[in-house]
């Protein structure tokens, strides 16, 4: 709206100064009467003015770039010749300044049909065309016959003047490329005449753009009338330079107004008539332009939908988001009520399965406790299978010391039980070790080791252990020699009175020695372990076993 009345006001502005200008030549024709030459610098003033907002609102206004350089050219082609005009008749006496200024009349001349047949074949095309590179060759004509008007001095091929006189336009004859001049100034231009009048047919219609063949017509009616002299346009329109840069610029805008040059001065009709809910505001977040489909919100939800898309209400089911833009700020709305709805129920079925998921956990948690239940239960079974001799064997020690009275018997039995109490803590640890991964099976059985024989130390059995750095070895060994070495230690308690562990270490084989000083006949472990070398030498029993042979008694 607010470029609507700048427009309408720019137009008021733009007739009052042209009643001003041609306000002289009224005066003059209807009562001869003599006005001051300030009317008529004032007018070229006005003139020169209103094309230089021309060429600005072409500026703004004209959305093909190569379309816009050339009529922004145009514009600059038109105020150069008006100031050169005016020069010459008002401020330039010299007779050799005044022929230059002359000359380069010829430059707008020339250069503006050259332009208009450019800007007519861009007439109609989209956006991002570019002309052909062979139309460079009308700038190089146009170019070349400039320089030879400019140059005519030193040639005479476009002007002749009398001899012993002083050039002017007044006394020049035409030469030869004066009519080439003239020739390409009317051929350029009747291509352009030709490709307006083909432009304003619509493609695969009987239908005409009439605008521009309206205005077209008055600048041909122009220049006839004023070549027959015709009285009215001799007085009113005087100026054929003048008239014809107007007229031309007529065209030109008519050509926008049709849409055969692409111009933004409609975008707001065609914002307005979009089936889009889209609103353009300024930095303050004032509504400028808004389509007819939008609905209206208060500053601070548009500010709000600047930073990030939000949804004003529910019931509405319309999301408003927003971008950033020159000096200003687009939002659009987005019904999203059936996305809404498909949310709604999402809702409702995560509560549902949220509902099941927490029966499930329930479920899990109760499958997990049962199963450690059933796990300590195996452990705990197979902890009993494994040592239920010793248990059975700790159950007779305790019988015989509940039934004594002796208190050195009673120390003697309590020792006992608590050789075969560290044999069972150590051994129900190896059970338990050996459900999870364990690299320190070595260290552990030196610690099975040290223990029971602290406690064959309290017993009274002088005892040691001695392990080879280099030995290593899984937790399945370390088992079978900590039951071998229970074994032993059973079968020679009643006597046992020294005793040494030992581990040896050859050709990748891990052996385990005891020896021990007892009276007991050792030879029986071999009913256990069959694999089990059992030798006496002087009284003492050497027993030994080697890593992967016998098995674990049960």
């Amino acid at each position: 709206m607010r470029k609507t009345n700048i427009v309408k006001a720019f137009i008021i502005i733009a007739l009052v100064l042209l009643i001003i200008v041609y306000t002289p030549a009224v005066l003059w024709w209807t009562g001869k009467v003599s006005l001051p030459v300030f009317f008529t610098y004032m007018r070229t003033v006005i003139h020169v003015g209103l094309l230089v907002a021309w060429a600005m609102s072409v500026y703004y206004r004209i959305i093909h770039k190569q379309v816009r350089r050339y009529l922004i050219s145009i514009g600059g082609l038109m105020i150069f010749w008006l100031l050169i005009k005016t020069l010459k008749y008002y401020f330039v006496y010299d007779v050799d300044s005044t022929r230059m200024l002359w000359y380069a009349y010829y430059i707008p001349l020339l250069l503006i049909p050259t332009m208009g047949v450019l800007v007519a074949l861009s007439l109609g095309k989209p956006e991002d065309y570019r002309l052909p590179k062979w139309t460079n060759y009308f700038f190089i004509c146009a170019v070349i016959l400039v320089l030879l008007v400019l140059t005519n001095d030193f040639h005479n091929l476009v002007f002749i003047f009398p001899k012993g006189e002083t050039g002017s336009d007044k006394n020049a004859a035409f030469n030869i490329i004066f009519l080439v001049v003239m020739a390409w100034v009317n051929l350029v231009g009747t291509v352009a005449i030709i490709l307006i009048i083909l432009k304003c047919r619509i493609p695969k219609s009987r239908a005409v753009l009439w605008l521009p063949l309206v205005s077209l017509s008055l600048t041909i009616l122009y220049g006839i009338l004023y070549l027959i002299k015709w009285a009215p346009v001799r007085v009113f329109l005087n100026d054929p330079t003048v008239t014809i840069c107007m007229l031309f610029i007529v065209v030109l805008e008519s050509c926008i107004k049709s849409g055969l040059i692409q111009a933004n001065t409609l975008y707001g009709k065609l914002f307005y008539a979009s089936s889009i809910g889209m609103q353009i505001t300024d930095s303050n977040f004032d509504v400028l332009y808004t389509s007819e489909s939008a609905k209206s919100f208060n500053i601070k939800t548009l500010k709000a939908a600047a930073e990030k898309p939000v949804i004003p209400s529910m019931r509405e089911g319309l999301r408003l988001s927003g971008a950033p833009i020159k000096r200003g700020y687009v939002f659009w709305q987005e019904d999203v009520s059936e996305l809404l709805g498909v949310l709604e129920e999402l809702a409702g079925t995560a509560e549902e399965l949220e509902s099941y998921g927490e029966i499930i956990r329930d479920e899990n948690r109760q499958k997990e406790r049962r199963k450690k239940l059933e796990e300590r239960k195996r452990l705990f079974v197979s902890m009993c299978e494994q040592i239920s001799p010793q248990v059975e064997l700790l159950t007779r020690y305790v019988e015989e010391l509940e039934a004594t009275e002796n208190e050195e018997t009673a120390k003697l039995i309590l020792s006992r039980i608590s050789v075969i109490g560290a044999y069972m803590k150590r051994r129900s640890n190896l059970i338990f070790l050996a459900e999870q991964p364990c690299s320190c099976a070595t260290e552990e059985l030196r610690l099975c080791l040290n223990e029971s024989m602290a406690s064959l130390r309290f017993y009274g059995v002088e005892c040691a252990c001695f392990f080879d750095e280099l030995i290593d070895f899984d937790l399945t060994v370390a088992t079978l020699f900590y039951d071998f070495f229970e074994v032993a230690v059973e079968m020679a308690l009643n006597n046992l009175s020294q005793m040494v562990a030992s581990f040896n270490y050859k050709n990748s084989n891990v052996g385990f020695s005891i020896m021990l000083c007892t009276d007991s006949d050792m030879s029986l472990i071999t009913k256990k372990f069959p694999d089990a070398s059992v030798e006496k030498e002087d009284g003492i029993w050497y027993c030994m076993l080697a890593a992967g042979k016998g098995e674990a008694f049960t």
